[in-house]
């Protein structure tokens, strides 16, 4: 008589990265954080991701109580832009909406390098040593551009496009510009010039990957330029093309540093 046995248990599944299989259970992420691997599972990205969020936040709404408190002098810093013009309130709201705009506006400007670093700490775990080191450049650098791209056009950009919008004007009639429409005006070209002057963070980070080469822009030279004026046609809020030869003529030169900075980088 042949004794029973039982049915020995099917071999366990295994994982196989090259196979692409897993054991079931909970969505996990492996992320490569240097030298140790660590695990987190989507429930943990995703308290991660709410973390950084309410972080940034936390920083605009913190910046917002300081830069609404001085709104009236940020106010005043936009009107000096134009000393030779009147201004006027069409509403009785018109001020207070203004200095609503500007102080809300500003706090998320200051709050900006805050957010660059808090997007770099979400993605940080699941780089590579090397794509470590080049965004801990990334993120300082384009903190500082954006703040040279809006001083730039506070400084330069509005009072000469002012200049010369307002040498258009007529003997007898007497420029008056409404408050709210100028600063809508001045921070429009801010933001602009802000966000026009990272540029070069982008083209070196598609360098970087492989998705552009220097060579390839440099040969690119004349679309790139054409694109330049026809972005800050876009861009710009006036058609006259000396306020778009102020926008253009920046990025020209950007896209030349960028083209430098590749050849220093050997990228």
């Amino acid at each position: 008589m042949i004794p029973e046995t039982s049915p020995e248990p099917p071999p366990a599944e295994r994982s196989d990265p090259d196979d692409g299989l897993a054991l079931p259970g909970p969505d996990t992420t492996a992320v490569d954080g240097g030298d140790d691997e660590k695990v987190m599972s989507l429930t943990e990205h995703l308290t991660e991701l709410r973390t950084r969020i309410l972080t940034s936040l936390a920083a605009i709404a913190l910046m917002a109580c300081g830069t609404l408190w001085f709104s009236a002098d940020l106010t005043r810093l936009i009107v000096r832009t134009a000393p030779k013009i009147d201004f006027i309130a069409l509403t009785p709201m018109e001020v207070f909406y203004t200095e609503l705009k500007i102080g809300l506006l500003t706090a998320l400007i200051l709050a900006i390098p805050v957010v660059f670093w808090q997007v770099w700490a979400f993605v940080r775990p699941g780089l590579k040593r090397s794509e470590q080191r080049v965004l801990k450049l990334v993120v300082p650098l384009a903190s500082v551009l954006f703040a040279v791209g809006a001083s730039f056009a506070y400084g330069v950009v509005v009072p000469l496009g002012v200049q010369f919008l307002a040498s258009f004007s007529l003997d007898p009639v007497k420029p008056q510009y409404s408050l709210e429409a100028y600063t809508s005006f001045v921070l429009f070209f801010v933001l602009a010039f802000g966000l026009t002057f990272e540029s070069p963070m982008l083209l070196l980070l598609l360098a970087k990957v492989g998705v552009v080469t220097r060579q390839g822009l440099a040969r690119r030279r004349r679309h790139v330029i054409l694109g330049c004026f026809i972005v800050s046609a876009i861009l710009t809020p006036t058609p006259d093309i000396f306020n778009q030869g102020l926008m253009a003529l920046p990025m020209w030169l950007l896209f030349e540093l960028t083209l430098l900075g590749m050849w220093v980088m050997r990228w």
